[in-house]
């Protein structure tokens, strides 16, 4: 199969299992549960977390002491909760533990396509997402609030992983709980914040973390989330961003604190803002505008307003088919989005320290 990406997975269904679908899935889930309590006896602790999420409560669960370190610091900024009545995630490290993930009723299909997901009982229902080559096969289950990450083994994991963890995962969790997951960066003053739109290489990591440098609130640099409505609002979910090597000189701060995926040599360096205290890595933030940066190649940062078809045209491609969204339901909402805040082009000069007054004082000058 292909390597594992942020493209979008195919989806497919499994003809529906016989009997109720609902029976059938309760037993596979409890399957998954019996076997993931003697994985973990198997394996070194590992201290599970508990964690708030745009109102909801989100307990991780491991079998395998090096998956809390790879899937759980980047969620590290986000605040302690209770575990009552909210999701589970059971993150379970096959290598680890020498125990595999019980396979729904009938064999795995050797005909499924690469990096696919599939619903083992009937559309609409338990969704199965493989990516063979990383080793990982999430499950989830909207209905019973669990789902469930299993890994051939932590080590291999690539560094998208340390970065955007359980990225799939949040993806449908996040449309089951009526919030929306934007490939944006994002960053704001106590006045609020602006989303950063656009694809790869467009200058939304850079923005963001120069905002982050200059004092500014932090949300993201790629990935956040979004309440939408009358009056949207942003929640961070990663509190790491990714730093090209060749701009270290620009980013003192965050060179000295950047990380390197063990097994990933030549991806981007993270970094972990929520490790230090200078940085004001925000969890909530109502959204004042957005902002479509572009590197103009010129020495002076500017900005002007743009339409809101602009800023689809920059948001939509990259959220749609880098995250498995449902497409028709996602677009609109992202519509609805753009026509609620004003657009603008920001227009990235080469003078890197005035890229981040430019952009505080657009929000401080939003009505």
């Amino acid at each position: 199969m292909n390597q594992a990406t942020q493209s979008e997975p195919t989806e497919a269904a499994m003809p529906p299992s016989s009997g109720d679908a609902g029976e059938a899935r309760r037993r596979y889930l409890a399957e998954i549960e019996r076997a993931f309590t003697i994985a973990q006896g198997r394996a070194r602790p590992a201290d599970d977390r508990t964690f708030a999420l745009a109102g909801n409560s989100i307990r991780l669960r491991f079998a395998g002491e090096r998956l809390p370190a790879v899937l759980g610091t980047a969620l590290a900024h986000l605040p302690p909760a209770s575990a009552d009545g909210g999701w589970e995630i059971l993150c379970w490290d096959g290598a680890a533990t020498g125990r595999p993930l019980p396979s729904p009723p009938g064999p795995w299909p050797e005909t499924w396509p690469p990096d696919s997901v599939f619903f083992p009982f009937g559309p609409q229902s338990t969704r199965v997402c493989i990516l063979a080559e990383t080793g990982l096969i999430t499950v989830f289950c909207a209905a019973s609030c669990r789902a469930v990450i299993w890994v051939r083994d932590a080590r291999e994991l690539p560094g998208q992983h340390y970065g955007s963890p359980l990225l799939n995962l949040f993806a449908w969790w996040s449309r089951s709980v009526g919030l929306s997951l934007l490939h944006a960066g994002c960053v704001g003053t106590e006045r609020g914040a602006v989303l950063l739109v656009g694809p790869g290489g467009s200058g939304k990591s850079t923005t963001s973390l120069l905002c982050a440098e200059a004092g500014m609130d932090y949300l993201s640099d790629d990935y956040c989330l979004a309440r939408l409505g009358d009056k949207p609002t942003a929640y961070s979910l990663y509190c790491s961003g990714k730093l090209q090597r060749e701009h270290w000189a620009s980013f003192p701060g965050l060179a000295r604190i950047a990380v390197q995926p063990p097994v990933d040599p030549l991806a981007k360096p993270i970094v972990y803002l929520s490790r230090v205290g200078e940085f004001a890595v925000k969890v909530r933030a109502p959204l004042r505008a957005i902002l479509v940066p572009t590197i103009s190649g010129q020495p002076a940062t500017t900005v002007e307003t743009t339409h809101a078809a602009a800023a689809l045209h920059a948001l939509a491609p990259s959220t749609l088919l880098q995250l498995p969204h449902d497409g028709r339901e996602s677009l609109a909402a992202l519509a609805q989005l753009v026509r609620t805040l004003p657009c603008f082009r920001l227009r990235l000069g080469t003078r890197f320290a005035d890229i981040a007054p430019v952009v505080r004082s657009l929000i401080e000058g939003l009505p």
